[in-house]
């Protein structure tokens, strides 16, 4: 009997030059691409498009993101031409629907609502322990390392459920079509091992591409800390970077800690950085008061207060009022489930806050666009820059960036033009806004940090895309 063609959710249009301009097809593993709306699914999208430029389609086996908060229909419009797109969806564990249950009937008995919880970068839990898990007190101790223990398990479930479909729809996929490698992009890093499942069945080099580290210590997730997610996720990282052709990671840094683990598989641990992109443009701002903007989450200490407390000194030391000075964040309205608009009334900035929800790029971009400063708070994950970075490069604006000695995002912008400053600096924060707000009403505007190209992404990109064209 024959075997049933797997059908994409998406196909992107041919182009004028159709069917003969495609010489070789990637088959990607990764949850988050177009038309998802998450900052991870960018870095393929640009890829996938700089792989097309030199004739090879990447088809993508991902998550159709549902929620509509998460999807951008208009993001397809980007897909190159030729690529198809699978969906994969998650599923919950019948356990997992269980335990949902009770707690619902248990709120209701309760007359109360738990804190909800959004899956981080890592299919976690992000956001909200407020430091509970790790502030347990002795009586209670074993039973928090149990819970840490069930959502480690847990976690690992929902998604090895996940990757053994995926393998599956891969390896039909990749029998009746020609790839010359199958690649795959986390977080989620179990992508990875699904994508390593499917070369193994197609006999198929592998690349991955860890956009984070996979196990450091600064990316273990505090609800799921202890020894079931360390040995899981050894386990993976190990098993794809041994049977990898090519592991790829986006800072030097995370090629250091990689290294240290696989010194014997350090010629095939690649660098290759989120970039700066053409469509991220200076723009024509007329805005006439001093925009101090965040455009993305908070998570994993990406706390305001620093920031806040620093503009309440420079707004008292220079008598400013709203219409002068405005301190303005899109994509989170709280951290750690505490509202932003309170943080802001408690840090005395009330006045000069606004916050609004995630909302498309194009909006994000208009937003940091048109302001003065940007900022870049600081984050847990030491080895990892925000992409959001390479956005701020391209801009005429002053990026404020707060961050520890030595992190990814201090060696990219130590000495770059950038106000690179410790995260509990107030005192330099206060006087880095206030030094640049007088510089902006004397009608200077700074040059882009990215002037001269050196972080432009399709430098990035070929770099890749000359690796693994070695390599089949």
């Amino acid at each position: 009997m024959p075997v049933s063609v797997p059908r994409p959710f998406f196909t992107a249009p041919l182009d004028d030059d159709g069917a003969a301009a495609v010489s070789r097809r990637l088959l990607l593993v990764s949850v988050a691409y177009p038309p998802n709306a998450e900052v991870g699914s960018l870095r393929w999208q640009k890829l996938a498009q700089a792989a097309r430029a030199r004739g090879i389609v990447t088809d993508v086996i991902m998550v159709d993101p549902l929620d509509p908060s998460l999807r951008e229909e208009s993001r397809l419009s980007e897909v190159p031409a030729g690529a198809r797109l699978y969906d994969v969806p998650m599923r919950d564990l019948p356990i997992q629907k269980a335990q949902r249950a009770v707690r619902g009937v248990a709120r209701r008995l309760r007359g109360a609502t738990a804190p909800s919880r959004e899956r981080d970068a890592n299919g976690g839990t992000g956001g909200g322990d407020g430091g509970g898990i790790d502030n347990i007190t002795h009586s209670d101790s074993v039973a928090a390392r149990l819970g840490r223990t069930y959502r480690a398990w847990a976690h690992y479930a929902e998604w090895e459920e996940w990757a053994s479909r995926v393998a599956a729809l891969g390896a039909r996929i990749a029998a009746q079509t020609e790839y010359a490698a199958v690649v795959s992009s986390g977080p989620p890093h179990i992508a990875h091992e699904a994508a390593r499942r499917i070369a193994e069945s197609a006999s198929l080099p592998l690349v991955i591409d860890l956009r984070d580290p996979w196990f450091s210590d600064d990316m273990e997730p505090p609800l799921m800390r202890g020894n079931v997610w360390r040995r899981k996720t050894s386990r993976y990282e190990r098993q794809c970077v041994k049977r990898a052709a090519l592991v790829v990671v986006n800072t030097d840094s995370s090629r250091d800690d990689l290294v240290a683990r696989y010194a014997a598989d350090a010629d095939r641990i690649l660098t290759v950085m989120n970039g700066a992109d053409a469509d991220v443009t200076p723009g024509h701002s007329t805005e006439r008061r001093f925009i101090i903007s965040h455009a993305g989450s908070l998570y994993r200490g990406r706390d305001p207060r620093s920031l806040f407390q620093g503009v309440a000194r420079a707004v008292e030391k220079l008598g400013l009022t709203r219409n002068e000075l405005l301190v303005h964040f899109m994509g989170s309205t709280t951290y750690e489930e505490t509202p932003l608009s309170q943080i802001a009334s408690e840090e005395g900035i009330a006045d000069l806050f606004v916050c609004e929800p995630r909302r498309p790029r194009a909006e994000a971009l208009a937003l940091i666009q048109d302001s003065a400063m940007v900022t870049v708070l600081p984050q847990g994950y030491v080895h990892s820059i925000p992409g959001k970075v390479f956005e701020y490069v391209q801009l005429s604006t002053w990026p404020l960036v707060l961050t520890d000695r030595g992190t990814a995002t201090d060696r990219l912008l130590h000495g770059s033009g950038a106000d690179v400053l410790l995260p509990d600096d107030v005192a330099g924060i206060a006087e880095a806004i206030e030094r640049r707000y007088l510089a902006f009403r004397a009608g200077v505007r700074p040059a882009p940090i990215n002037a001269d190209g050196r972080f432009n992404r399709d430098r990035q990109a070929a770099k890749l895309l000359d690796v693994i064209e070695r390599l089949v």
